[in-house]
């Protein structure tokens, strides 16, 4: 099995999860070495509630990246802030 098919499963299995009545966001990404990207966002909540599920979701990433390098989640920040201003998604 290559990555794409990896990817599709997985997404396929959050596409499932998001169906369970609990399940309120879902957020699922695959980055190629050469920095192609495809990543897939759900959110079951109204607007009002969509910003705290995008940082929730965030934030998990964020613990994530922290627990799996040898990286502090302030470390992790500012990479990610640094890498938000290389692709021109800072305001």
């Amino acid at each position: 099995m290559n990555s794409t098919e990896d990817f599709e499963e997985l997404r396929e299995r959050a596409i499932e999860g998001l169906a369970d009545e609990d399940v309120v966001s879902l957020y699922v990404g695959l980055v190629h070495e050469e920095g192609r990207d495809a990543y897939y966002f759900a959110n079951d909540v109204d607007d009002e509630r969509l910003q705290e599920m995008a940082a929730t979701q965030l934030g998990m990433l964020t613990r994530v990246l922290a627990t799996k390098s040898d990286l502090s989640l302030e470390e992790v920040t500012d990479l990610a802030l640094e890498r938000a201003d290389e692709m021109g998604l800072q305001s």
